[in-house]
C-alpha cells in the first residue's frame, strides 16, 4: 500500500489507470489474487508486494517467533548506564528537542476563582508532599490532605 501512495504523490493521479470491480466479500480475496497474476502486477512489474487475499492469511510459527524475538527487544524494565543517560540527553538538547520553540500550553493560562476552588476540592483526600515535609536527605514523606 505505501508503494502505491509514494507513487500517485510523485507522478499524479492522472498518470494512473484506475478500474473497478463489484465482488462480494467472500470472492474478495480470490478475485484479487487472481487480478493480480493476470495483469503480472506484482514488484517489479507492479506495485504489489505479494500475490493479494489477506483476509484468511495467517503467519507461520518461525514468523510468530521472529515477531516475538523483535518485540521483545526493548528498554523497558532495563538501567541505562549513566554514559547512555548523557548521550541520549545531548541527542535531545536544545533545537532538536522536538519541542524546541514550542509555546507552552499553560502559559498565560490564567484560571477564575470559581475554577481553583473546584481544583482544590479535587484534590482533598489525594495524597501530596508539602514543601515543608521534606526531610533534609531528600526523602519525601506523605500526608493525606484533611
Amino acid at each position: 500500500m505505501h508503494r502505491i501512495n509514494e507513487m500517485i504523490k510523485e507522478n499524479g493521479w492522472k498518470n494512473f489507470e484506475v478500474e473497478t470491480w463489484e465482488v462480494s466479500e467472500e470472492h474478495l480475496d480470490a478475485c484479487e489474487k487472481c487480478m493480480i497474476f493476470l495483469y503480472n502486477t506484482i514488484w517489479p512489474n507492479g506495485y504489489n508486494g505479494d500475490s493479494g487475499g489477506h483476509k484468511n492469511k495467517h503467519p507461520s510459527d518461525e514468523t510468530k517467533k521472529k515477531i516475538g524475538e523483535a518485540n521483545s527487544i526493548s528498554l523497558l524494565g532495563k538501567k541505562l548506564s549513566t554514559e547512555h543517560k548523557l548521550n541520549i540527553s545531548k541527542q535531545t538538547a536544545g533545537e532538536k528537542n522536538p519541542m524546541w520553540g514550542q509555546p507552552s500550553y499553560w502559559r498565560n493560562k490564567t484560571f477564575s476563582d470559581e475554577h481553583k476552588r473546584k481544583i482544590s476540592e479535587s484534590k482533598i483526600g489525594k495524597f501530596r508532599v508539602p514543601f515543608e515535609e521534606l526531610s533534609p536527605q531528600g526523602k519525601r514523606r506523605r500526608r493525606l490532605l484533611k
